[in-house]
Order: C-alpha cells, then sequence, then structure tokens
C-alpha cells in the first residue's frame, strides 16, 4: 500500500521537475474495485480504523471543496473529519498545540511559510488553486450601493473610497489576527492609498475610525461574512470571488492592482503588508490556495492520496466546482523532498 502511494508521489514529483501538468499522470479510475484514491486500499485493512480516519484542517472559505472531498472519500471508505475556520488561527493550532491535521489547505501560502515553516511543523506545500478579491453587497443594500458602484465602475478610485468609508456603509471583514480575508482587507486599504494618495495609511486610518464607530466590524472569519451580507446586516465586504459565486452574492470586479489576481502585479503587491498581534508579518502576494502535510499527520497516505486526486482532472473539475481557478501547472515550494516522508 505504501509503495503505491510513494510511486504515485514520486509521480507528482518528476513532473513538478519537469513543469509538467501532472493531472493525467497521477491516477487508475478512482471506480476501480477494491482501491482508494491513488491505489490505496481501503478495505480489509490489518491496521484497523485510523489507517481509514483522515483529518482536515481547511480555511472557511474553502469549506465548500472539502465537503465534495469528503463526499468521495466516504464512497472509498474513508471516515473524514474537518475543520474550517480562519486560516491563521488553525496554522497556530497546528504549530503550538500540536493539533492533528493530516491535511492543511489555507487560504494563503504566507500561513505556512510565516507560522509553520520556521518551527518545521510544515517544510513543503503545493499551489493548487488561485482565486482573487472582489466587493460583494448584500440584496437589501443593492439601491444603497448603486452610486458607489458607478464609480468603482467608471474607475473613479479616489471618490469610490471616499464615499465607501464616509460612514454610510456598514463594512464587514474577518478578523485580520486569525483569517487572510481580513489582513487582505486591510492590504486592499493600504494599495488603494499608496496609489491614489501616495500613503498607504490615508485609507486605512479612516477604516479604523470606522472601527471604533462600529461601521465596521470583524467576524470569526471569512465565511461567517457570508451570513451577515445575506440577512442584510453588513452592506458591503471584500472577499473572494469564489464565495461570491458559490453563495450567490452580487459582487463588483476591482482592478487588479487591487483585487490580488494577477501574477504581474506580485512587486506592487508586496509593498504593502500587515503585522498580526503575534508580530508575525503578512506581506502582500497574489492569492494562492496551498496545499500540505504538516507534521502533525497521523495518516500520511490518505492524505497522500487525496492530494494526488486533487491534481488529477476529476480534482481539478471539484475545484472549479467550488468555485476556485485550479492552477495549470500546480507548483510545489519549500523542501520537497520530505513530501515522501
Amino acid at each position: 500500500m505504501k509503495r503505491n502511494v510513494i510511486l504515485n508521489i514520486m509521480v507528482i514529483l518528476t513532473s513538478f521537475l519537469l513543469g509538467l501538468i501532472v493531472s493525467p499522470y497521477i491516477l487508475g479510475p478512482l471506480a476501480s474495485a477494491g482501491t482508494g484514491m491513488a491505489g490505496v486500499t481501503t478495505t480489509n485493512q490489518s491496521s484497523g480504523t485510523y489507517k481509514k480516519e483522515i483529518y482536515i484542517l481547511e480555511a472557511a472559505t474553502l469549506k465548500p471543496m472539502v465537503d465534495m472531498l469528503k463526499e468521495i472519500a466516504s464512497q472509498k471508505g474513508y471516515i473524514v473529519y474537518d475543520e474550517a475556520k480562519g486560516s491563521t488561527q488553525l496554522a497556530r493550532e497546528i504549530n503550538d498545540l500540536g493539533k492533528r491535521a493530516d491535511l492543511f489547505i489555507p487560504i494563503d501560502t504566507e500561513v505556512i511559510e510565516k507560522i509553520l515553516f520556521p518551527s518545521r511543523a510544515a517544510t513543503w506545500y503545493i499551489v493548487i488553486a488561485t482565486s482573487s478579491m472582489v466587493l460583494v453587497y448584500s440584496n437589501s443594500s443593492e439601491d444603497k450601493v448603486r452610486g458607489l458602484l458607478d464609480l468603482l465602475n467608471k474607475g473613479e478610485l479616489g471618490s469610490f473610497f471616499n464615499e465607501l468609508l464616509s460612514g454610510q456603509y456598514r463594512i464587514g471583514l474577518g478578523n485580520p489576527d486569525n483569517v487572510p480575508q481580513g489582513y487582505r482587507t486591510i492590504m486592499i486599504l493600504k494599495l488603494a492609498g499608496l496609489l491614489i494618495m501616495g500613503d498607504e495609511n490615508h485609507y486605512l486610518a479612516r477604516f479604523n475610525e470606522l472601527i471604533k464607530s462600529g461601521k465596521a466590524v470583524y467576524t470569526r472569519d471569512a465565511a461567517a461574512l457570508v451570513s451577515l451580507l445575506q440577512t442584510g446586516q453588513i452592506d458591503v465586504s471584500f472577499t473572494y470571488i469564489h464565495e461570491a459565486r458559490l453563495f450567490n452574492l452580487k459582487y463588483a470586479r476591482l482592478p487588479d492592482d487591487l483585487d490580488l489576481s494577477n501574477p504581474a502585479k506580485k512587486d506592487l503587491y508586496a509593498r504593502v503588508n500587515y503585522t498580526t498581534s503575534q508580530g508575525v508579518v503578512i506581506r502582500g502576494n497574489v492569492i494562492e490556495i496551498p496545499i500540505t502535510i504538516p507534521k502533525t499527520a497521523v495518516n500520511r497516505e490518505a492524505a497522500l492520496s487525496l492530494i494526488s486526486y486533487l491534481l488529477t482532472s476529476q480534482g481539478r473539475e471539484l475545484m472549479v466546482r467550488a468555485g476556485i481557478i485550479p492552477l495549470e501547472k500546480p507548483e510545489i515550494r519549500g523542501v520537497y523532498q520530505d513530501l515522501l516522508g
């Protein structure tokens, strides 16, 4: 069983090193009788039930994808447990508490590099997908935000941010200490200040005043924003386009100077950052969705099987259904030799 998994992962590594798309080369049909994903036997396992158990920790905004993955894994005899919350918070629980995570799927590579890499709680990751930031608004606020949207659509960004931060709108974001959506909102405000006013703190200072007055509010994670938007408790938020599409939220696109989606703008995004209350500096970057197996994993073989599946054409289709954009060429970073255990 282990040999089959190692062989599959060796194919993954070779494909990465050659710059190939690995999807066509990883797996046989998932429907093969008596086998699970990546050739891992899921029946008559002498090692007991724990070999079938998989623990996944994922960003709350990625729970729809993990739910789809759980359904497929369950059909193959796996027992999948997952926990969805802020990526940064989960990384700290892995790092500080030794929390079990057979798979960790945050919404930002920086979470792995800045929190898990220094302690070697993880040493590699694979970037599997991407997304972008958009402005979302509630159905009940559509008339209210019409003028705001007109300014954005016309490209009048200075007027747009002045209006957004005027105190007329209830703004929501995840707690930036725990949630990448939250600190990415801060980064958007800093980028806007830098590009429009030459001062990254110009709009951020106004936003902080709204926090103090209660016109802007923190939530526990990005997913909680969906509920607040759907119930009309907030008017607007910056969040991920995959989340907007998946939950049928109304949204407006941002220019790529601000939406954190364009690899050609990486140097611009890197001009801003966010420092957590623990002193971790998160730099601005393109939104990248990584996956890794932390050192706290118990069932590495099953975790490798799920990674292998996500790199197939079926896995790519699953990501599309979850609203995220799978990379044409997934990229492995870090000490890739450790992927083999």
